[in-house]
């Protein structure tokens, strides 16, 4: 449509403004889950799926070091990067990616590569991706180069992953005028397939305080939301795929805020 192809192609200004009439799939109060994360010393990955905005508490100090509000890995000392794979809260056509480095000045991961692909509930089954660590979502935890290499096969075999953003770098998280919010559209020819995983890619490491994966949900009608299994449902629910396409004023807030 001339809206998706706008949007891919937009500044990233324009994005923000895009966005707002689109549904966050990897927020955590719609279901969305860490599935998978190479490492998480400094912070879990988890925690870039809040909703809230990311804060700084210049007091707040654990074992491994300063206490930061997002994910955060440590410096690596091998060949290759850090990556996880998230299960969306809700399945849908992505338009948008945003990741929010604030606070993370120096220590921001430098560049991000993002992908996704679409699972079958039948696939999608706990284990798909082999053994993960029972630590996975605890800060000082890592996954074993033999966990890493048996879920990086994993995920290549369950299906094709498309690129939604290529390699990009990323500012440092000063947060004066929003300069730490990154926007990157996706392609049209993108936006219009249904997915259910994202794989998020840091190279090589550091810290994410928020990653938002922006679309429009697309639940099965006829398999999830089947009259005689669930009753009567609401069409304007986020997770039935309702959304604010506009309003008259924002002063106080989105229209898609509950």
């Amino acid at each position: 449509s001339c809206e998706l192809v706008a949007m891919a192609s937009a500044a990233p200004d324009s994005l923000e403004e895009a966005f707002s009439a689109l549904t966050n799939l990897a927020d955590d109060r719609l279901g969305a889950k860490v599935i998978f994360a190479t490492d998480e010393w400094f912070a879990p990955a988890e925690m870039m799926l809040q909703s809230a905005p990311p804060k700084f508490d210049p007091d707040a100090f654990c074992e491994q070091g300063k206490v930061m509000d997002g994910w955060e890995s440590r410096r690596r000392r091998l060949p290759g990067h850090d990556w996880c794979i998230l299960e969306l809260g809700l399945a849908g056509y992505i338009h948008g990616i945003e990741v929010d480095t604030a606070y993370f000045t120096g220590n921001q991961v430098p560049k991000v590569r993002v992908l996704a692909t679409e699972l079958s509930p039948m696939h999608a089954k706990d284990g798909w991706l082999g053994q993960v660590r029972p630590s996975l979502g605890q800060r000082g935890s890592a996954s074993s180069p033999e966990e890493i290499a048996a879920a990086d096969k994993a995920a290549e075999a369950a299906g094709t992953w498309v690129e939604l953003v290529p390699m990009s770098p990323l500012r440092p998280g000063y947060v004066a005028d929003g300069q730490s919010v990154h926007r990157f559209g996706v392609p049209p020819e993108l936006a219009s397939r249904r997915l259910t995983h994202v794989r998020l890619n840091t190279h090589p490491d550091g810290g994410i305080a928020r990653f938002r994966v922006w679309g429009v949900v697309a639940r099965d009608f006829a398999s999830e939301l089947a009259s005689d299994a669930v009753g009567q449902i609401d069409l304007l629910s986020a997770l039935n795929g309702g959304r604010a396409l506009g309003c008259s004023n924002k002063h106080y807030g989105e229209p898609r805020n509950p």
